[in-house]
């Protein structure tokens, strides 16, 4: 279709409309969703893939070597510090 007029309006508007979808499901395959700021403790345990235990998690907390946030009765841990254990071999007691 070359040029919109009165007549072919709506089926030039059903062509862009087409168009558009398909850049929206393209673009949402490319763009990966964003991380939340905070994970719960089991989500920080599987992200640490099973290697430490809860009470592992929790000293780390404690010991001011990781950040946690209280909201209602969950206790949820920054993300980056859970990443930067991984970043780092497992060994949050380097440099407490």
């Amino acid at each position: 279709m070359n040029k919109i007029t009165h007549d072919n309006l709506p089926e030039a508007i059903e062509i862009l409309l087409a168009k558009v979808i398909g850049l929206e499901k393209r673009l949402d395959a490319t763009i990966a969703p964003p991380q939340p700021e905070y994970v719960t403790l089991r989500q920080a345990k599987d992200m640490l893939l099973g290697t430490v235990t809860v009470g592992t998690i929790y000293n780390w907390k404690s010991q001011g070597r990781i950040s946690a946030i209280k909201v209602g009765r969950k206790l949820l841990f920054k993300r980056t510090d859970i990443e930067a254990i991984l970043q780092n071999g497992f060994q949050p007691d380097a440099n407490p």
